[in-house]
């Protein structure tokens, strides 16, 4: 009963943690979509890779409850993908639903659920900036 109390309480800090990043990226003028990776599994995740037209952004490791966050910048049109390893050393991949441009602007959260699933949400619109 404690430990899941604990986990739901973990859970509404990281989840108030992306909302304030969210928020004060909100107020910068680089360009880009600001993408939120929170990791919600039971374990940590290594080799973790954003894939995008014209590059990529890693991060070795992410525990889980953590987060990372990133600005990305496509060189045109492009689809997101993310992958990692669980803890296993089995290599998740998955291209996500969503589609970004150079200079667009906008907010994804990226979450990797309990059994390694990868869900995105896109609550706000990707738009295109002048």
């Amino acid at each position: 009963m404690y430990r899941k109390r604990g986990a739901q309480q973990q859970n509404i800090i990281i989840v108030v943690s992306a909302l304030i990043i969210l928020y004060l990226s909100g107020c910068s003028k680089e360009k880009g979509v600001l993408i939120v990776v929170i990791n919600q599994s039971e374990s940590r995740i290594r080799n973790l890779k954003l894939s995008f037209s014209g590059g990529c952004i890693t991060k070795d490791a992410l525990a889980n409850e953590d987060m990372f966050s990133a600005n990305v910048n496509p060189t045109t049109e492009s689809a997101l993908s993310v992958q990692f390893l669980d803890e296993k050393g089995r290599l998740i991949e998955k291209t996500l639903d969503v589609y970004i441009e150079k200079n667009y602007t906008g907010r994804i959260v990226i979450t990797i659920e309990p059994d390694y699933g990868v869900v995105m949400k896109q609550n706000v619109g990707v738009s295109s900036s002048p």
